[in-house]
């Protein structure tokens, strides 16, 4: 038998109602020759039975394992571990792909160190919200070509839709962040991004990611969540020294995970968080971001993007009230 090259890891939690779907397409797809990680993260409901029925009766090359609840980051970095493809992709429990998805990876296997493909954004009733993707080839092999296209890819701060080399990851200890920040896919793109020589971006879109608005994304988030993700963007900013379209990247995300994190402080509702845990955060992101490599590296810049952040975040707190939509503050 040939052998596998290609690991698909998805991560799930409490998955019954959207694991079938999800299945179903990595089972169509009309390349068969991968493997299937699922990584149970402490579910509570029928997602492991579900599971084993996939597993005895459909194909042997799904692997199921169970851990304790860690989170998304953590049923990654799992999976990568005990992955036998040289290359890695990510598929979360909710989404689905097209048939070719794991085809149109295949098929570049050979000249690639980092293969993308666009993604649609859809509703759990197939209607679309946004498409990502581009509408040329993207072919470079180039050490550091990436940093011409990171402001330019669409679809740069997904993992779902993009093929890794393992022995990359592996090498360079590259990993999802935990403790828990809100886009561990853009971080994780942007270690390994310094370490691939040649990418290819394929026009059109194979993934299709399903909007569920009960996720936590669509839910109050603590604003300590946000400090530490800037904390994360604003130290990445010295890795990318030799990178400067990435090193402003990473300064942009720090700078609006910043002011997130003041404007949740100063208009979060009072049950979210008290009063001292208020002022002791709103004092060391204020102090973390005037002392920030950001503003230090890149000052016209920042102090520009603090005020398009600050007059944004102002103006979608007045849209959630309006809309009395105070869950996410």
């Amino acid at each position: 038998m040939e052998e596998i090259k290609i690991s698909v890891i998805v991560p799930m939690y409490n998955a019954e109602n959207y694991i079938y779907k999800c299945l179903e397409s990595l089972l169509k797809q009309t390349y068969k020759n991968f493997e299937i990680l699922l990584i149970d993260d402490g579910s509570i409901d029928n997602t492991k039975k579900i599971c084993m029925k996939y597993i005895r009766s459909k194909r042997p090359s799904i692997k199921y394992f169970h851990k304790s609840n860690g989170g998304t980051s953590s049923a990654r970095n799992f999976g990568i571990v005990r992955a036998k493809g040289e290359y890695i992709t990510f598929l979360d429990q909710d989404d689905y792909i097209d048939l070719n998805h794991i085809k149109n990876f295949f098929e570049n296997l050979k000249n690639y160190d980092w293969i993308m493909q666009g993604l649609i954004n859809v509703t759990e009733k197939n209607k679309v919200i946004k498409i990502h993707q581009v509408n040329h080839r993207i072919d470079c092999r180039e050490k550091n070509s990436i940093d011409k296209y990171v402001n330019s890819l669409s679809a740069f701060d997904w993992v779902n839709n993009k093929l890794y080399k393992k022995s990359i990851v592996l090498k360079n200890n590259i990993a999802f962040y935990t403790p828990q920040i809100i886009n561990e896919d853009r971080v994780f793109n942007i270690n390994y991004s310094m370490f691939v020589e040649r990418f290819l971006m394929l026009p059109g879109y194979s993934y299709y990611w399903v909007e569920n608005f009960n996720s936590q994304t669509h839910k109050y988030i603590h604003p300590i969540i946000f400090y530490r993700e800037a904390c994360v963007y604003d130290n990445l900013i010295d890795k990318n020294k030799k990178w400067k379209n990435l090193s402003k990247y990473c300064c942009k995300h720090a700078v609006r995970c910043f002011i997130h994190c003041l404007g949740l402080c100063i208009m979060s509702q009072k049950y979210r968080i008290t009063k001292k845990e208020r002022a002791k955060l709103i004092k060391c992101t204020a102090h973390r971001l005037f002392f920030s490599k950001s503003l230090n590296k890149y000052p016209v810049y920042t102090v520009k993007l603090i005020l398009l952040y600050i007059y944004d975040y102002i103006k979608k707190f007045f849209q959630y009230r309006k809309q009395k939509n105070f869950d996410l503050l």
